[in-house]
């Protein structure tokens, strides 16, 4: 399986799309949702092997597991599926509601498989790599503001653990703590296609 676009969710009903903050407030109040953080492995496709996806679909059932949740109910922020593909002007006017989804999604998940691409140049990617990136530094911001760490975990996998950051000093030290973070990757914040952040459906786990 693979991450799917927006534009396809879309047509297929899969979305759900949120008018305004008070529409997100009270969904998130009545339903077990999920933002999930993860760094893009490729240059048009944030998961071009499937890995991320992999590690996502293990993450949520553990997650489900530990707070009792059932997979019908959860409903997920991902950026590749929540924000829109093919139109930048909307891409781009989706980017105001980052704040707001990650804030106040019961649960956050940073999903960091160790991979190995060529789609980048023979590039490795870690937990380390996420940790460096602008956007994904921008998305545990957001989430932290309003919730602190609680409900935010980290998953490694396929075949990973699910770890609350609460129970990763690092993890909060490498973000907020210390005077000298991870260098960031130039092209992270320059690219002139970035990855975009933001947008107003959640979709359903099931």
């Amino acid at each position: 399986g693979s991450f799917r676009p927006y534009e396809e969710c879309r047509d297929e009903g899969q979305l759900v799309v949120l008018d305004s903050s008070s529409d997100l407030l009270k969904f998130a109040a009545r339903h077990p949702t999920v933002f999930i953080s993860h760094q893009w492995l490729g240059n048009r496709a944030p998961d071009p092997d499937g890995v991320q996806y992999a590690a996502a679909l293990e993450a949520c059932e553990l997650l489900c597991d530990k707070a009792g949740v059932s997979p019908e109910e959860l409903y997920l922020w991902l950026d590749y599926t929540s924000i829109p593909q093919r139109n930048l002007t909307l891409q781009m006017l989706s980017i105001d509601s980052l704040p707001l989804y990650a804030a106040n999604s019961a649960f956050f998940i940073i999903i960091a498989p160790d991979v190995q691409t060529a789609g980048l140049g023979e590039r490795a990617f870690s937990i380390d790599t996420y940790r460096a990136r602008g956007w994904c530094r921008l998305e545990q911001f957001a989430r932290i503001s309003q919730r602190d760490v609680d409900g935010m975990y980290q998953c490694q996998g396929p075949r990973g653990q699910l770890m609350a950051m609460k129970d990763d000093p690092r993890a909060c030290e490498n973000l907020v703590l210390t005077s000298k973070p991870p260098a960031l990757d130039p092209s992270d914040l320059r690219d002139a296609t970035p990855k975009p952040l933001a947008a107003d459906p959640w979709t359903s786990a099931s």
